[in-house]
């Protein structure tokens, strides 16, 4: 099962790649170029494909946390702004304390992209709404969207 888009990019380019073999079969005259177009798309596809797991891990399993993980209320113990700017949004590294009902709290690290109009909300002391990976207790991300 294909668990992120880049899996299903490296798919619809190794699809490319066989439609392009199908015309060189089809259309003789043209081959060798279309041949090297689909080698192309294979070899594309493939890197894609190897790098699907790292790169979905990052952005997909982060929006799948924010849709299923547990609610729970984080405050800020130390905030470390990075140098990454993303479309004019800071990456920070916020520590926070994590709160959950009816569970110890726990200390954790998380380092997101923060929306420029919330940066100011994320301060030390703030209580911040989080999102706890059913999977992975320690794997918290700030749910911006309940602000």
């Amino acid at each position: 099962m294909l668990k992120n888009p880049f899996s299903w990019g490296a798919v619809l380019l190794g699809g490319v790649g066989v439609l392009f073999v199908l015309w060189a079969i089809v259309a003789p005259n043209v081959a060798g170029s279309v041949l090297i177009a689909a080698v192309a798309c294979f070899a594309v596809a493939g890197l894609i494909w190897v790098m699907a797991e790292r790169l979905g891990r990052f952005t997909y399993r982060g929006g799948k946390v924010l849709k299923k993980g547990i609610k729970a209320e984080g405050r800020v113990t130390a905030i470390d702004e990075a140098d990454v700017v993303i479309n004019a949004n800071p990456v920070m590294q916020v520590d926070l304390t994590v709160h959950q009902h009816n569970k110890e709290p726990f200390d954790t690290t998380v380092r997101q992209m923060v929306p420029k109009a919330r940066a100011t909300d994320v301060k030390v002391g703030a209580a911040l709404p989080v999102r706890i990976d059913i999977g992975d207790r320690r794997r918290v991300i700030i749910d911006f969207d309940s602000l």
